[in-house]
């Protein structure tokens, strides 16, 4: 049987707080609260019903640091939500949310490039 998998080189992402050579990403994570409906009768094992809110969840990346980099392209961290456009390769998937840019951390080791993790949180459904 033929391979199918897709590989990730040429995922692009766009988002209005950063610019930056992406090397990974990991979500969208959407997660749905549930609660226990069990009662003096359940036996065995404990009963859930789910809610009617989806957490969207949130996006990671890593990214590396362009060397001279504008303050433009460092991730800002703030309260504006905007819009996030993740492309998948061939342009043949994308899918796009509101997101808010709530996290930003970056790694600078001995003798290798600097790198750095920004985290968006979704909000509301994703398109």
């Amino acid at each position: 049987m033929a391979a199918t998998a897709k590989i990730g080189t040429s995922t692009t992402v766009t988002h209005t707080s950063f610019t930056g050579k992406i090397l990974s990403i990991d979500g969208p994570n959407p997660t749905l609260e549930t609660i226990n409906a069990s009662h003096m009768a359940t036996t065995n094992y404990h009963d859930f019903i789910g809610t009617n809110l989806i957490d969207p969840g949130s996006v990671s990346m890593e990214i590396e640091i362009i060397s001279g980099a504008s303050p433009g392209s460092i991730p800002t961290v703030g309260n504006t939500a905007s819009s996030l456009v993740i492309t998948f390769p061939g342009a043949s998937m994308m899918t796009a949310a509101t997101a808010i840019c709530v996290g930003y951390t970056v790694n600078i080791p001995l003798e290798d490039k600097i790198t750095g993790t920004v985290e968006f949180k979704i909000s509301g459904a994703w398109s």
